[in-house]
């Protein structure tokens, strides 16, 4: 799960709301979500970060956390895998 998913799903939103609300289409968000578009560009992450109050860093610095963590690992919060 990717910090932008994990962002979301804690403000109990869907891709279309984030969609709606921070003006990145719903197609951007969903290949962020799934690492098809492995670099949007820093608007882009400013507007999802705005949406969902939180900052840019805090979704770049969990992802590359995330990918430093390889296959299998938890997410420390919730136990949940990574």
């Amino acid at each position: 799960m990717t910090p932008l998913q994990r962002y979301r799903e804690r403000r109990h939103m869907t891709q279309i709301e984030l969609a709606e609300k921070s003006g990145v289409t719903q197609q951007a968000i969903s290949k962020i979500e799934t690492r098809q578009r492995e670099n949007p560009g820093v608007l882009t992450m400013q507007k999802l970060a705005n949406a969902l109050r939180c900052t840019v860093d805090d979704l770049i610095e969990e992802d590359a956390a995330d990918r430093r963590k390889g296959p299998g690992a938890q997410d420390p919060e919730t136990g949940e895998p990574a």
